[in-house]
């Protein structure tokens, strides 16, 4: 257990007035988090002025504790009004009840809090144990400790910790969202040489932006994360700012960029910038009232525009120190102010060393959106690239195979790799997490045998639930009507046409178009080379859709399209025999089997190949046959 307390809060409160201090609070609780997830503890509560953590691994709350006050220390550099925290940690057997943790080691580590100065962390002699050498943590005894609540005194001990080294002049801290974490990055060597190609650029003055597309779940943040943490690891600042769905906040993804290159900036850089442009920003970036003591603007209208010269401005300055690694994450969502603030930037000529990589998905764009203008106005722009991302192809999945199990893919795993890339169609998160499914169930590779999974079987492993919720809540978003009207084409196969739709679906001609171009739009089908073909953009849709459906409403949905296809091929079925079969062979099975069924069918064949659902027919219903 893990408890944080902020010192002099009230003093603070008095000191600056309600909303300084509130900004000050909310920031330091935005570090503590930051902390929280990178090692994994669960935040219990907030207590006003700290947190309450409940962690697994001693060595995590530890880490946890440290990395709180290296990286307050590392803002308090630079900043006229510090933020100091105390933390004190136990551990033990706790009773949870409804959420919340109760016992001997919450009373322990709340009291150790308390007794704890600013920036120290006090922990018990069960902590230090526990630890041992792991981490190499070095603990300082403060001896025999009085605590409130408790009948005994607690031999007590002061982690120490090192402040971090400045690793670049601005002492800017890495955005959290722009952590690896434990995800294997691979491949996109291409696209990852030409944003450095872009970087290079702008570390000599050449002010880029770069624009990465693709379908949700491609590898975009992945892509500009891998290239932001390098370029951070050599010196550059990287700034983030990320647009959220539905939320509609004037220039959110500026606002988050900046207010974090404002809360970490050298105090000289902003009062220079101050100096110039006066409190222009503070009105959309309340850190930089805070920091440098300009007088705060009323907070901005809806209506009001960040200043463009401002923005670029503070930029620039930032630049002077080091090279600028600006993300802007999921412009699909922008708002119209912080598109044409894009727009603004992106377009002018000043000399700038900053990168600007921006992410979005394609499909989600069309004429209509806050993004399109600012697309169409960059392509008459030199140094401005679009990058469009596709899957991943055999060499990588092969990487996150090998990492998955640790051993690589030899000639005997071919077919399962193929199999894999047959399903996912080389999707980073359709991949990932089929093979974390396998890894789970333990059928992926027998390390005792040596032996990888039979390629066959991999339908019959089924999908894990992530697939299934991700592919539910995409097809979900386009309505009841979409998700009934795909289910049935999942029943007819990954491709199908119209023809055969409309016979089966329950829409009329409209809404059974309309419902296609939506699903089109959305990267969940893509038209075929002639007019009403379609497939499932990935196997996995389909298969995710058809496992939805009962086993009684997939049997009779078989039926219906078997005696739609009858109706359609009349007295010659042609090469629509084999499609007949299987859907008869997987109707409700007191179905009568057409006669022309049982002949020119391999059985063999029956259940393999292109198109067909992840169910196979019961034996009893081939004996049938």
């Amino acid at each position: 257990m893990l408890f944080t307390d902020l010192v002099s809060s009230t003093e603070m409160l008095s000191r600056l007035g309600e909303e300084a201090a509130e900004v000050l609070r909310r920031e330091h609780f935005r570090l503590l988090r930051e902390a929280i997830a990178a090692t994994g503890g669960h935040e219990v509560k907030n207590l006003g002025d700290g947190l309450m953590v409940a962690f697994d691994a001693v060595t995590s709350a530890l880490s946890c504790s440290v990395s709180m006050q290296q990286v307050l220390e590392a803002r308090n550099r630079n900043s006229e009004e510090p933020l100091l925290v105390r933390i004190g940690m136990s551990s033990g057997e706790a009773e949870v009840e409804e959420g919340d943790y109760f016992g001997g080691p919450v009373v322990e580590a709340a009291r150790l809090c308390a007794k704890a100065g600013g920036g120290e962390i006090l922990t018990t002699e069960l902590v230090r144990l526990l630890a041992g050498s792991r981490g190499s943590f070095a603990f300082e005894s403060v001896g025999l400790l009085e605590l409130k609540g408790l009948d005994e005194p607690v031999s007590a001990y002061r982690v120490a910790w090192q402040p971090l080294a400045p690793e670049n002049p601005t002492m800017v801290l890495l955005p959290s969202r722009m952590e690896g974490g434990t995800t294997v990055f691979v491949g996109r060597s291409t696209e990852r040489q030409q944003l450095q190609g872009a970087l290079d650029d702008a570390v000599l003055g050449q002010f880029r932006v770069v624009l990465v597309a693709g379908e949700a779940g491609i590898g975009k943040t992945s892509l500009a994360s891998a290239v932001a943490r390098q370029a951070f690891d050599n010196g550059a600042l990287v700034l983030y700012g990320r647009c959220e769905e539905q939320l509609g906040v004037p220039y959110q993804p500026w606002v988050e960029a900046l207010g974090h290159l404002v809360r970490y900036a050298p105090i000289d850089m902003l009062t220079a910038h101050v100096a110039t442009h006066h409190g222009e920003l503070a009105a959309f970036v309340p850190e930089l009232a805070v920091r440098t003591g300009v007088a705060a603007p009323a907070p901005a209208a809806a209506s009001a525009k960040m200043p463009v010269a401002a923005v670029a401005d503070l930029l620039s300055r930032a630049a002077a120190f080091a090279p600028v690694v600006l993300v802007l994450d999921d412009l699909h969502w922008a708002d119209d102010a912080s598109a044409q603030l894009l727009r603004h930037v992106g377009t002018s000529d000043q000399q700038l060393r900053a990168l600007v990589v921006g992410t979005f998905r394609d499909s989600k764009v069309d004429a209509g959106h806050p993004l399109a203008s600012t697309l169409a106005a960059f392509h008459r722009v030199e140094g401005i690239q679009r990058l469009v991302l596709r899957g991943l192809g055999t060499e990588e999945v092969d990487a996150l195979i090998e990492a998955a199990v640790g051993q690589s893919v030899d000639d005997a795993a071919v077919q399962l790799r193929d199999a894999i890339l047959e399903e996912t169609d080389g999707h980073p998160f359709f991949v990932r997490e089929l093979l974390r499914h396998l890894v789970d169930e333990g059928v992926l590779y027998d390390q005792a045998s040596g032996k990888w999974m039979d390629a066959r079987t991999l339908h019959a492993a089924g999908l894990p639930l992530s697939i299934q919720e991700v592919i539910h809540g995409r097809v979900a978003r386009l309505g009841d009507k979409a998700l009934s009207i795909l289910s049935m084409a999942a029943v007819i196969g990954r491709d199908f046409d119209l023809e055969l739709l409309a016979r089966v679906a329950s829409a009329d001609e409209n809404t059974l178009i309309d419902v296609l171009d939506n699903a089109v739009a959305d990267v969940v089908l893509v038209e075929r080379d002639y007019p009403g073909q379609f497939r499932f953009a990935h196997a996995l849709f389909q298969h995710a859709l058809y496992r939805e459906l009962s086993s009684m409403r997939r049997a009779t949905a078989h039926r219906d399209v078997a005696s739609a296809l009858e109706a359609m091929c009349g007295d010659d079925p042609g090469d629509k025999v084999r499609d007949l079969t299987y859907h008869w062979a997987l109707a409700a099975p007191r179905l009568t089997i057409p006669k022309r069924a049982e002949s020119d069918l391999d059985l063999i064949t029956l259940g393999i190949g292109e198109g067909v659902p992840v169910a196979e027919p019961e034996p009893s219903l081939l004996e049938t046959i």
